[in-house]
């Protein structure tokens, strides 16, 4: 699907009016994936990903033949592995620059990781949040948290959000990254 403004860039780059046509692969943690692909859904208008988390270059183009004969472009891009992701959508962007990021294209503000020092604050004290590893509902039901810290960091791939239809139904798992805050 190529929206309304994608459109026009790869006409400028059709008739050498723009440098590029594809330049990073943009992967977000937006709305909810689309769980039945033969409805048709209209994107485009939409100028932006709902929720974008990372943007990588895109390394490599080309196209390939599916089992009908059809033509189907390819971009590839090299995600890194060190982390876990759960992605819900995806754009193509162009090498555009924006005056407003400086000369970052893209980045994460924050990561709620261990290392930006994040506190809790209290009237007498500050303190970082406690890491809990083992599942947070302890002995009780499996979708009821039983920690009583107002703040608290545990890992993405923790029983609550894994082992719960609830959860996982209404889209609450952890989606980026290996710890959540």
């Amino acid at each position: 699907m190529i929206t309304d403004k994608g459109r026009g860039i790869l006409a400028k780059y059709l008739i050498g009016q723009a440098p590029s046509y594809a330049s990073f692969l943009a992967l977000g943690v937006g709305k909810e994936p689309l769980s039945d692909v033969s409805a048709p859904v209209d994107y485009s208008a939409q100028e932006e990903l709902d929720f974008e988390v990372l943007r990588v270059p895109i390394s490599s183009r080309g196209y390939v033949y599916d089992e009908d004969g059809t033509v189907n472009i390819v971009f590839v891009g090299e995600l890194p592995s060190e982390q876990r992701y759960e992605f819900s959508e995806i754009g193509v962007f162009s090498a555009k620059a924006n005056p407003v990021a400086g000369s970052f294209g893209s980045r994460m503000i924050y990561t709620f990781s261990e290392s930006e020092n994040w506190e809790y604050h209290d009237e007498d004290s500050a303190v970082g949040p406690v890491t809990y590893l083992e599942p947070l509902y302890g002995e009780q039901e499996e979708n009821i948290i039983d920690k009583t810290d107002l703040a608290f960091r545990t890992g993405s791939n923790n029983a609550l959000f894994a082992g719960s239809d609830i959860r996982l139904d209404r889209q609450e798992r952890p989606r980026f990254l290996d710890r959540t805050l």
